[in-house]
C-alpha cells in the first residue's frame, strides 16, 4: 500500500470496527517503526493524541476533501 499518496490529508481509517479520523503525519517501514511493522503516525481530528496504526490492521482509508490538506514541510 503507497502511503505517500495520504501524506497532510484527513482521512478516516478504518480497522475492523474502529474508525480513526485525523492527518496522517508520516508513514514507517517496519524496521523504522516503533511496532516492528509497516505503519503510519494519525494525529487524531480534534484530539492532543498521534496514534500509530499498522498498515496490515487497516481495512479501508477515505479521503475527506472537505477538509483543507495539511501543509507538509518537505
Amino acid at each position: 500500500m503507497d502511503m505517500i499518496g495520504y501524506l497532510g490529508k484527513k482521512c478516516d481509517i478504518k480497522c475492523g470496527q474502529r474508525i480513526f479520523s485525523g492527518y496522517v503525519f508520516d508513514f514507517f517501514k517496519a524496521e523504522d517503526s516503533d511496532i516492528g511493522k509497516d505503519c503510519i503516525e494519525v494525529s487524531l481530528l480534534d484530539k492532543e493524541a498521534v496514534v500509530v496504526i499498522a498498515i496490515e490492521d487497516i481495512d479501508t482509508i477515505t479521503v475527506d476533501e472537505k477538509y483543507k490538506s495539511y501543509a507538509m514541510p518537505i
